[in-house]
């Protein structure tokens, strides 16, 4: 699978928060950010009975 980037703008703070959350569960930011990411998709997603396209495709 190809990856795409995404810039994100947050703040000092907000990055320094998500940086200790990935540090304790000991992965990177950028999957950290990935994963939490796919479960917020996930959820809203199901919430108006739709399902996230990486799971169509079986996309990990």
């Amino acid at each position: 699978m190809k990856t795409k980037p995404i810039q994100v703008r947050v703040s000092p703070s907000e990055k320094k928060s998500f940086q200790d959350a990935a540090d304790i569960v000991g992965v990177s930011l950028s999957a950290w950010i990935r994963s939490n990411l796919r479960k917020a998709a996930t959820r809203d997603l199901e919430a108006v009975g739709k399902q996230a396209e990486f799971l169509k495709d079986g996309d990990s």
